[in-house]
């Protein structure tokens, strides 16, 4: 199977605080995957950064092999990765 997205050495810092480090991984078509951690693990941090609504301190993002690093929101929604979020009452 291909990769589809990865990521490399991915990193954000938030002045003195590190929400993720050194974050590497490939995410390969067809296959399912999960974030799991405690609160404050980095979970939201790492969404924000694939999604573009946060720029990374430092690594790089892969989509279908092209980097969008520096892709905005907006051009990453075109070109497949969005988000969305929990609703806990309906």
């Amino acid at each position: 199977m291909s990769v589809v997205l990865a990521t490399e050495n991915l990193e954000k810092r938030f002045g003195g605080i590190t929400a993720t480090n050194n974050v590497s991984m490939q995410v390969k078509k067809g296959a399912r995957h999960a974030l799991i951690g405690p609160n404050g693990a980095g979970k939201t941090t790492i969404i924000n950064l694939l999604t573009g609504v946060q720029a990374p301190t430092a690594g790089k993002i892969f989509l279908d092999g092209n980097e969008i690093t520096n892709v905005s929101a907006h051009a990453r929604v075109r070109r497949g990765i969005a988000r969305t979020f929990q609703i806990n009452q309906l």
